[in-house]
């Protein structure tokens, strides 16, 4: 999806350079706030744009000094009233701001490459994690974990190779590193959607939709994806 910034030039404006600069800082605003729109740009968006760059700067730091944390919720299978598998949630301990939640800085890695190293951190420490929990409890059927994946990450040339990497590393059993993608990520390019999925269930990840029924997509679309799970 487009985004779009605008500008209106005016007496605080010397340069064309400095009518662009504002414009390209309403036009990252867009894109933080889920692209797809048009921002004009506001004299408090500069100083918003120096937090966002500070933010950046601190979140490479973090995931050089381990402050990026891997939590995981548990999943409840009723019948049985026993943990069927647990959901991965990263979490940022800051040294100022405290414990931060992914909507405070997952969109904005999302804008870099960030994104990538989260994504390798979370699907890593996940993975080890359930390799450990397969060997203490060697329960059937066998514990999973699900990981949120971005549309950034997923359409990667080497996301393939990560899950491939993840999975021969931790030797997890095929399914139980369950991999999470929201209907609006499938509903961008429903057909590049398709082989990157059917890709990665074949290396032996399996995979989960999200927030089925906040979009467009329909039941029998889903039936063309390679789906273990449907969250609605």
């Amino acid at each position: 999806m487009a985004s779009l910034g605008l500008a209106n030039a005016d007496q605080h404006h010397t340069r064309a350079e400095d009518v662009l600069k504002d414009a390209e800082t309403a036009m990252f605003r867009a894109k933080r706030t889920g692209g797809g729109c048009v921002e004009v740009y506001e004299s408090t968006m500069a100083q918003q744009s120096v937090e966002t760059l500070s933010l950046e700067t601190d979140m490479r730091r973090a995931l050089e000094r381990q402050q990026m944390e891997v939590l995981f919720q548990p999943i409840v299978n009723f019948r049985s009233n026993s943990v069927a598998g647990f959901e991965a949630l990263l979490r940022w301990r800051h040294p100022v701001h405290g414990l931060l939640s992914p909507d405070q800085f997952v969109p904005m890695a999302e804008e870099t490459d960030l994104i990538v190293s989260l994504g390798r951190f979370v699907l890593s420490m996940a993975s080890q994690q359930l390799a450990h929990w397969h060997r203490v409890f060697p329960v059937s059927p066998p514990l999973f974990v699900s990981v949120n994946v971005s549309s950034r990450q997923l359409k990667r040339r080497d996301f393939a190779d990560d899950i491939r990497e993840v999975l021969r590393e931790s030797n997890l059993m095929p399914g139980t590193l369950k991999l999470e993608v929201t209907e609006s990520l499938i509903m961008e390019d429903p057909y590049l959607a398709e082989r990157l999925l059917s890709d990665v269930k074949a290396i032996g990840a399996g995979i989960v939709l999200d927030d089925f029924g906040t979009g467009f997509a329909s039941m029998s679309n889903l039936q063309r994806y390679p789906f273990d799970t449907i969250k609605v």
